[in-house]
This record gives structure tokens, sequence and C-alpha cells, in this order.
């Protein structure tokens, strides 16, 4: 019997416009994120664990840099180092559209306590226990024309993984189950339109007991009991969208069937929105302590009180913050805006913008090729 870890996207390479070019010529995020994902390999080494699981998604892009790469592996070496198998879920992060070809090509060389799959299959956790994998796919990946030919194609993979083994079995997949609550920031992550969905039926009827996935990057317990149905989601933040996620990264134990929650320590994207009624308003705004965080400020105040806002004082505050995202103060002649300064985590990313403007002028028959073209123009671009 055995504890496993499993640690979700790790997307080193991600939220870099929000960090600085430290002196050693490394951007500040690049080494927030290591620092949580190498966070989630030490209480993993320090709870027993003699498997971690990651659900994929290692870097930012498809054609991570060297630094990226090193970071990724000196945290990978400290669990290889000390007896940790570590098996590597692909993502769509990591694969390149054709030929079929990942950076973990090269990570599979490191040695044979790390294991690759860009496939599905059936990975062995201990003599009761086995683990059925299940990579990222879409309709891209598998160049079929709907998301229920993906899903059957997906379901007779599972079906043959899961009837190979007469263990007991848990499943690690990257994709999106149903039932996942999908804000809309999550639009930069997921999207329905393209992506297959899991049923939750597909997981009894081949008596998989346990399911944890990768690539919506909040945290959830989706389901609790049979089967249970974690998204573990990521190892940091990437932007003001994801400011509430509580990111967390999980332990399996193999006796007791317990799952353990632990909670991994980032750093804070802090969006400050709100309306300035008085000064005093203002005055409890330039109290808030916002040095560790990445701080955003969008003030509302009617054209009667602009003279309570005093630019200076705000950019001296967000001065002292680990990075400076800017202020916006919008004037209004009347008083209609949100009643209280609060902290919310609400955007709308391209992806979202483009659907809602597709879902507006265009019949849906013809709205998905249109939306897939756009989706593959947005790739192209963050790719660079």
């Amino acid at each position: 019997m055995s504890l496993n870890a499993i640690i979700g996207d790790v997307h080193i390479g991600n939220s870099m416009a929000y960090g600085v070019v430290d002196s050693d010529g490394v951007n500040s995020r690049v080494k927030d994120f290591a620092k949580s994902f190498g966070f989630a390999i030490d209480e993993s080494i320090k709870a027993g664990c003699t498997k971690i699981i990651l659900t994929g998604d290692l870097f930012k892009n498809k054609k991570p840099t060297a630094v990226w790469i090193d970071y990724f592996l000196g945290c990978v070496a400290k669990a290889v180092d000390v007896g940790i198998e570590v098996c590597i879920v692909s993502g769509n992060h990591d694969l390149l559209n054709a030929p079929r070809i990942t950076i973990m090509s090269a990570i599979t060389k490191m040695g044979s306590n790390i294991k690759v799959y860009d496939d599905y299959g059936t990975y062995p956790i201990d003599d009761k226990y086995d683990c059925i994998i299940c990579p990222y796919n879409d309709k891209n990946t598998l160049k079929l024309t709907s998301n229920e030919e993906v899903m059957k194609y997906i379901s007779g993979k599972i079906k043959k993984a899961s009837s190979s083994t007469e263990k007991k079995k848990l499943a690690v997949v990257h994709g999106i189950s149903s039932g996942t609550y999908l804000a809309k920031y999550e639009g930069a992550e997921v999207d329905t339109l393209m992506e297959p969905v899991y049923p939750l039926d597909l997981w009894t009827n081949n008596d998989i007991g346990y399911v944890f996935f990768g690539h919506v990057h909040k945290f959830s317990i989706i389901k609790k009991f049979k089967p249970t149905v974690v998204n573990v989601g990521s190892v940091d933040k990437s932007n003001f969208a994801e400011a509430g996620n509580n990111n967390k990264f999980v332990i399996f134990d193999t006796e007791t069937e317990a799952i353990k929650y632990i909670d991994i320590p980032t750093r804070e994207f802090l969006y400050i929105k709100g309306k300035i009624k008085s000064k005093k308003d203002f005055d409890s705004l330039l109290k808030m302590d916002v040095k560790t965080s990445i701080t955003k400020i969008v003030l509302e105040v009617a054209e009667k009180l602009e003279h309570v806002i005093e630019l200076d004082k705000i950019n001296k505050v967000l001065e002292e913050s680990y990075f400076n995202a800017g202020v916006v103060v919008n004037t209004t002649k009347e008083e209609n805006a949100e009643d209280d300064v609060s902290y919310i985590s609400e955007c709308m990313t391209v992806r979202e913008t483009l659907k809602e403007y597709l879902e507006k002028n265009f019949a849906k028959n013809n709205m998905e090729s249109i939306y897939e073209k756009g989706v593959g123009i947005i790739e192209e671009v963050q790719e660079e």
C-alpha cells in the first residue's frame, strides 16, 4: 500500500507579464511557479509518497525555454533523487500539433524513475491499485469532427485500459469533467465548444472509484463519492481572473482510500475595484497591505468627489506592491457603481469576447467553424 501525490498543472512560464527580470536574468514569475511546484514536491517527499503524478501542462506553451525546463527538472530531481517515481500525463500545452511529439520525449530520457504518458494506458501504483492515465485529446489531436466522436474514442480507450487490470482503479485525466464549474475567465483555458466533457458515469461504468483532473485551473471537488471526482487545478495563479483560486494538491492513500488536500502558498493577485463615495473611502484604500501582491486598482468616483482622488498617493501604494499592474479612475455623473471598495476576480478573456460576438451575430450552425478558426489565431498569437 502507498501514498501517492497528484499535482495539478505546473505551467512554468505563465504570467511573466506580471513579473520582473531579476539580476540573474530570470523572470520573477518563473521563479514563483517553480517555488509553488517545488513546495508540492517537498511536501510529497515529507509525507512519504512513493509516486507523484502530474496532471500535465508543464509549461506555458509547447516550446519551453531552456530556463523553464531547468527550473522544472530541478524540482522533479528532488523527488527522483530520493527514489520517488514521477508519472507525467500529457496536457494540451505539452503537445505539438503534428507530429505528436512532446517535450517529454526528452524528459523521459532523464531516468527510469520518470514515466511519460501521451497515450491512454494503465500505470501501476502498488499491489492494490492501478491508475488509468488519460492524456489530453480533442477534435484537433484526434482529427475528428465532433466532441461526440472524441468521447466515443476516449471511452473505448478507458474501457480497454480498465479491463486490462483486476486491481482497484483510480484515474488521472487532463480534460474537463461533467459538473466542473466554469467561470467566465476559464474560457482562457477550457472551452466546451472546442473540447469534450467527460461524463461522470464513464467512471462508474468502468469501476473507477477515484478520478483526478487537470486542465481547469480552479480547484474543486466535483463529486464526493462513488466516484470521487476532484479537479486538482494548477499549482499557481496566472492572472487576475484566478485571484480567488485556492491552489492545492492531493495525496491519495491506497490503504485507507483517504484523500488529503494540501494548500499551496502562492503569490496573490489583488484586484481592487469599487466606488469612492467619500474621503474616508479613499483614505482606507491607502492603508491596504499590497507588499507581496500583484495589484491593480480600478475606481469609480462621481464628478463632484473627483477632488478626493490623489493619484500620487495611490501610485505610492502601488509602488510598494510586488508588481504594479496599474490604476484606473473613472468619473461618473450619477452614483450608479458598486457601493464599496471590493476585491473581485472577474474579467472577460479574448475567447469569451469572441464567443459572445459570434453568438450575437452569426447563426449557430456557422458559429462553431468560425470560432475554431478564431481560437486557432488566438493560440498562435499567445504562443509568440
